[in-house]
């Protein structure tokens, strides 16, 4: 008993101790989207996954996405064939700009952001192995 309860203590200590993931942008994509605007693939994607989306300017989309007290922005640039995805802040998220850190679930949100995209240029017929 004595011994699982140090092997519990030593794995919870690891896991408090690894830190928070490094932000993760996503990198400029070059895609060629099919049936849609790259516009209105960004919007789907995002509406898709409870994103809201709002243009700021032409060429630039923001998106905020608020799960459970949390909030998070990032700021899409694109064009007619590329698009990319950049952190643009957050709320309750245990952002650290200094060591460009952030909650664990940012970076799978944004990971869940860009597929949604990807299927919405590719027609919703997107490569699973993406």
């Amino acid at each position: 008993m004595k011994k699982n309860l140090h092997l519990i203590l030593a794995v919870f200590f690891a896991a408090a101790c690894s830190g928070l993931p490094q932000v993760k942008d996503v990198p400029t994509r070059t895609v060629t989207p099919v049936n849609t605007t790259m516009k209105q693939a960004i919007f789907q994607g995002g509406a898709k996954k409870g994103w809201a989306m709002y243009e700021v300017t032409p060429g630039e989309v923001e998106g905020q996405l608020m799960l459970r007290g949390h909030e998070v922005r990032v700021r899409i640039p694109y064009t007619a064939n590329t698009y990319a995805i950049h952190y643009a802040g957050s709320l309750n998220m245990s952002y650290n700009a200094k060591k460009n850190t952030i909650h664990r679930k940012y970076n799978q949100w944004v990971q869940n952001l860009d597929l949604e995209i990807r299927r919405a240029v590719n027609g919703n017929m997107i490569n699973n192995a993406l």
